[in-house]
């Protein structure tokens, strides 16, 4: 089971670190704030799967707790990105009282809450985006993250080391759908419809 699981975690890494080089060639091509926050967020994304494969392969703990902080930060900036294409920049601070409700349990466990927070939240503004401006691209997007969002949900609900295969199966599924959300926007036809 466990080369199961390091194929979806090096997977998982592809996926985010091609998404990462196609934001941060389209933000240096465009200047645009949010394409740099989605390149550092990708970014994150990637560095946290390789912390993955690096918690698999030495079986070291801090590894996993870097990996979960990591995707906290990455899911972060994902929403930020999200709230300056989006949302009034006025409501940037309420976004912060989100978090209020978070567990305070260990830091691998808060992490992961906050992550869940995160990931719902750039989902519903992806969603919200899409009805405002009927930009197809970012239905893809809206799905990867709802898929992002369920895998975290069975992230909390796991037993065994199959729960966590179809965990990372399930969130390499939504990195993949964003990428090709990415791919349909960078191609040219992912505009309105």
């Amino acid at each position: 089971m466990q080369a199961e699981l390091l194929v979806l975690y090096v997977l998982e890494f592809m996926l985010t670190a091609i998404m990462a080089a196609l934001s941060a060639r389209a933000a240096l091509g465009l200047a645009s704030r949010t394409l740099r926050l989605l390149a550092v967020s990708f970014t994150l994304l990637a560095l946290s799967s390789a912390l993955k494969v690096i918690w698999l392969a030495l079986d070291l703990d801090l590894a996993l707790a870097l990996s979960s902080a990591l995707m906290a930060v990455s899911f972060f900036a994902l929403a930020i990105s999200h709230v300056y294409s989006v949302t009034p920049r006025s409501s940037a601070p309420y976004m912060a009282l989100m978090l209020l409700p978070a567990p305070i349990f260990a830091a691998y466990t808060l992490a992961r809450g906050v992550s869940l927070y995160l990931v719902l939240y750039a989902a519903v503004e992806t969603t919200i985006f899409y009805t405002e401006n009927r930009y197809r691209a970012s239905l893809l997007s809206a799905l990867g993250l709802y898929v992002v969002f369920a895998s975290l949900i069975l992230g909390f609900t796991q037993v065994g080391i199959a729960d966590e295969l179809i965990t990372e199966a399930v969130q390499v599924v939504g990195y993949a759908l964003l990428l090709s959300s990415g791919i349909y926007s960078f191609s040219g036809s992912g505009g309105r419809g």
